[in-house]
């Protein structure tokens, strides 16, 4: 009975190093709509979209892995998050956990990736003020080429 309850302790405390660590990286996986909780895509989506700025919709994955899939997620995640930094004031960025909402909201996750056509990940969608898509980046991220993009959108071209 105590073994037992030590491997109960031990896999508690696993857990929960496990979910610091994760807050520690910076991960954007707990992402949930502003005053919310994390339940439907489109509690976070729309309010952006009706906001009347452009909006980056980033499709990302933040998930246990094989370690070469975690490095490309590292990168695209590192890339998008230097776009937010120098274009955050303009075109709000809006970040949706595949595997997080693939839990919670399988049927949202999958309106949202017609409704862009969204057919990899990661991805980043480009979204106008009007709600026009004018550029989506699926997989392996192209940053000049986004920058490009998000330059001319901000400047009104």
């Amino acid at each position: 009975m105590k073994q037992r309850k030590w491997l109960w302790v031990a896999v508690i405390l696993a857990v929960a190093v496990v979910a610091a660590i994760g807050s520690l990286r910076g991960d954007r996986a707990a992402t949930v709509p502003e005053g919310g909780e994390r339940g439907r895509v489109a509690d976070l989506v729309e309010p952006a979209l009706q906001s009347g700025r452009p909006v980056a919709l980033v499709l990302t994955y933040q998930a246990d892995c094989c370690e070469s899939t975690r490095r490309f997620f590292a990168e695209h995640r590192a890339a998008v998050e230097s776009l937010e930094r120098a274009y955050g004031q303009k075109i709000s960025f809006v970040w949706v956990d595949v595997a997080l909402y693939n839990e919670t909201d399988r049927r949202g996750l999958q309106k949202l990736a017609r409704d862009f056509q969204v057919t990899a990940i990661p991805a980043l969608v480009i979204v106008d003020g009007a709600g026009g898509t004018v550029g989506k980046f699926e997989g392996q991220l192209d940053e000049t080429e986004a920058r490009g993009l998000l330059d001319r959108l901000v400047a009104g071209r």
